[in-house]
């Protein structure tokens, strides 16, 4: 996991780190297909999230780009 390349604040960057932790913890549970196929109906592509939800986002993203 690289935040460097990120502007997250600080709640942000936990944010993130808790959407990739999550999504580790779904990836295991369920599979990747099943966890990707979630995280698309979690995050529509039309959704406004808050600052740490889109931080929350991107660490379930990055981490699903990361396992494939």
């Amino acid at each position: 996991m690289n935040l460097s390349n990120r502007r997250f604040n600080e709640q942000q960057q936990t944010a993130y780190i808790a959407g990739w932790e999550a999504m580790v913890v779904e990836v295991e549970q369920m599979g990747w297909t099943a966890a990707r196929d979630k995280f698309n109906l979690d995050n529509p592509h039309d959704f406004q999230p808050s600052p740490n939800a889109y931080a929350f986002a991107c660490g379930g993203i990055d981490c699903l780009l990361k396992l494939a």
